[in-house]
């Protein structure tokens, strides 16, 4: 009988032992849980973060897209301007130079024919 208890006694302190690991690996497993789930917290907030960067960065590279394609039209506008006062700037010079060539012809008729008087 005596037997009976000890075995009895031994497999109660192995379970006991084994309960007691259990309840220490399941201890371990919550802890290891709850720092894994502040961790993706933690990156969830990063990607977050990340994502609200990347859609900046993405409205002012439209915004410094459009302001280019803003200033090569202005550009343009200011080169085609150019182009017309030039060609009138062009127009004014040939009128003002066949103005006084004019002017010239008249002016040496008018003595010539004073001279010839």
């Amino acid at each position: 009988m005596r037997s009976k208890l000890e075995i009895q006694d031994r497999i109660t302190f192995d379970l006991e032992e084994e309960n007691r690991s259990l309840k220490r690996d399941i201890a371990q497993t919550k802890t290891d849980c709850e720092n894994m789930l502040a961790v993706m917290e933690g990156n969830e907030n990063e990607i977050s973060i990340y994502q609200k960067k990347e859609k900046l960065v993405q409205q002012l590279s439209e915004d410094a897209r459009k302001k280019q394609e803003e200033a090569a039209l202005e550009k343009d506008r200011v080169l085609l301007k150019e182009k017309q006062y030039l060609s009138q700037i062009q127009k004014l010079q040939d009128e003002t130079r066949q103005d006084r060539l004019d002017r010239q012809e008249k002016h040496n008729t008018m003595v010539d024919n004073m001279k010839s008087k």
